[in-house]
């Protein structure tokens, strides 16, 4: 797959600052993606170039409008409005109309489309300032559940600071998000983004996330945001019926050892 040339970015803020990092976790030959929260769907245009279908889902009818208006020359990509948390029935394919409001084009009525839920199966899932609007455990259960084996997982997150140390690395960012939006024109969020303080500190998340992703990867970035980044274990059939088989022959020896006979 040849990536497209990226275009500036039309504005600059926290979470446009960590766009790279998830565009950098996009496996190569990417199938299908998911951008849950997609908002204005910035990020969704940028995934267009580096997987096959891209879809970006959210609850917000103004934010899917606005992402249709500006996704209409990223004929792979798709806006669906709807709650990734609700499941049901599975949406068209990109570029598919049909009536259903997940097209590409401005005719869909968001507030009258009907609302399917999320397909599952996707090979890369990323969310991006979502998760402090979201049960953050359920919210983790149902991404997994959408990956595909082998599919890969990345947050970029918002917490609030409890411990002295969580204040001073929080204070280490205010220089640096001044000069960062001095050098990109000034710090704009888009008019209409819904807006909501975090609730779970950073260990907080920390904690949940390894948790529910066990060998996931946290970090802390320097403007106030985390990321988590995940890798949906693959089964094998082949693995898996060797292991079985050698957990019966364990068993087994075991069994013999209990009775005095031996196999």
């Amino acid at each position: 797959m040849s990536w497209r040339t990226p275009q500036p970015d039309p504005y600059w803020n926290h979470n446009v600052h960590y766009h790279r990092l998830v565009l950098d976790a996009v496996p190569d030959g990417c199938g299908r993606a998911l951008d849950i929260g997609c908002g204005d769907g910035l990020l969704v245009r940028k995934l267009a170039g580096r997987a096959r279908e891209v879809t970006g889902v959210d609850r917000s009818a103004d934010m899917i409008r606005v992402a249709r208006e500006h996704g209409g020359r990223s004929p792979n990509a798709a806006f669906l409005r709807a709650d990734f948390m609700t499941p049901g029935p599975p949406p068209a394919g990109p570029g598919t109309g049909g009536g259903t409001g997940h097209d590409t084009g401005d005719a869909a009525d968001t507030e009258t489309d009907p609302e399917p839920g999320i397909d599952t199966g996707y090979d890369f899932i990323s969310a991006v300032a979502v998760m402090h609007h979201l049960d953050f455990a359920a919210a983790l259960d149902r991404m997994t559940g959408l990956l595909a084996p082998g599919g890969r997982l990345v947050l970029i997150g918002l917490a609030i600071n409890r411990t002295p140390l969580d204040w001073l690395i929080s204070a280490a960012g205010v220089p640096a998000a001044r000069f960062l939006a001095r050098r990109h024109g000034g710090k704009t969020d888009p008019p209409g983004m819904p807006v909501q303080d975090p609730g779970m500190s950073w260990h907080e998340v920390r904690r949940a996330a390894q948790e529910r992703l066990p060998g996931c990867r946290f970090r802390r970035h320097l403007l106030w945001r985390y990321s988590v980044g995940w890798e949906k274990p693959r089964e094998s059939p082949v693995k898996s019926a060797t292991e079985h088989r050698a957990g019966n022959r364990s068993r087994n020896r075991i069994e013999c050892r209990i009775t005095g006979t031996e196999q």
